[in-house]
């Protein structure tokens, strides 16, 4: 809304975001408007009247960045970057943090000032890889021209240039829902209302994982030529048990959980190809988006939550026929 001096002033949550460009209800762009923090000056050519409404389209960079963070050994050659996680938050009731999703990462050096390459992200986590190899053209007493990389890593390590994405809350509820909620809820056959920001753009048939909890799944995998299993669950969080026809296999000395349903062997005795093994993990409930809930603005022109009903992703898989693999 516009005040008497033709200046606009936005929420907290966009000062740092660059103005694209402005216009009235007339589909008129102010050209000359220019955005400094919170405000915006349309230095309109023509009188504003007061208390008119404008849109300002603006742009938000999503990546946040950290320059230099510490890093938690998980297992499994999976280590977590510290202060990616939100701030615990209350909505509807639920108190939670949620990790953030890390994009690129410039380098990891441990304690001893080696750096190591990283094979692969998973949300708030890094897969280590091999020791980054300094380039020389002396050759060691053996004749052997590379350098001997360390026997160990020497804890604790540090990652520079951190980007990532910071999580989006959003609320997914089936019970104590309103009256007229329930009813498209049931109208749609979905499983659940979810409730996100109007900021965010959330449509049919995207695909939504729940990442702060976790249900139980039990499944016989056959094991496949290669080095990788996939799991048939659409976002593993962690691997309970791995039972074979001869052992019980231990994640983080036989196998890893990688990617975001995968298995990778890493022991001599794995399951041979073709042979079946039991596997019981936790797994990320996912779902899918099947119908979206208008709302309105309230009296006061405030933006509500929007909301969308959602059904499992298998139960949607089976009725529409998709392959979960």
């Amino acid at each position: 809304m516009v005040d008497i001096s033709g200046i606009v002033e936005v929420s907290e949550e966009y000062a740092d975001c660059e103005l694209d460009f402005i216009y009235d209800y007339k589909r008129v762009i102010f050209k000359n408007a220019v955005k400094t923090g919170r405000y915006i000056t349309l230095n309109s050519e023509t009188p504003i009247v007061k208390g008119t409404y404008v849109y300002a389209v603006m742009t938000k960079e999503t990546a946040a960045r950290v320059s230099e963070a510490a890093c938690e050994n998980e297992g499994g050659g999976y280590y977590r970057v510290s202060g990616l996680r939100s701030c615990r938050d209350g909505i509807d009731g639920l108190y939670h943090t949620a990790p953030g999703d890390i994009i690129k990462i410039d380098k990891i050096i441990d304690a001893a000032g080696v750096e190591y390459h990283i094979k692969e992200f998973r949300t708030d986590l890094f897969l280590l890889g091999d020791p980054v190899m300094p380039e020389t053209t002396e050759p060691r007493e053996n004749d052997d021209p590379s350098p001997a990389p360390p026997t160990e890593i020497t804890e604790p390590l540090t990652a520079y240039g951190v980007e990532y994405i910071p999580p989006f809350i959003f609320a997914l509820l089936n019970q104590n829902l309103s009256k007229q909620d329930t009813e498209t809820m049931i109208q749609n056959q979905g499983d659940a209302v979810v409730t996100f920001p109007y900021n965010c753009d959330v449509a049919e048939s995207d695909v939504l994982t729940v990442l702060s909890g976790a249900v139980i799944e039990k499944d016989v995998v056959k094991r496949v030529s290669g080095t990788d299993d996939t799991l048939a669950a659409f976002f593993v969080q962690d691997v309970i048990s791995c039972i074979g026809a001869d052992r019980e296999y231990k994640q983080g000395i036989d196998f890893i959980l990688t990617g975001t349903n995968r298995i990778r062997w890493a022991c001599e005795d794995a399951p041979e190809p073709h042979e079946n093994y039991s596997v019981s993990y936790k797994v990320n409930p996912t779902y899918v988006v099947i119908k979206e809930i208008p709302q309105l603005r309230t009296s006061e022109n405030q933006r509500l939550p929007k909301k969308v009903v959602v059904k499992w992703y298998t139960s949607y898989s089976e009725k529409k026929g998709v392959n979960l693999q």
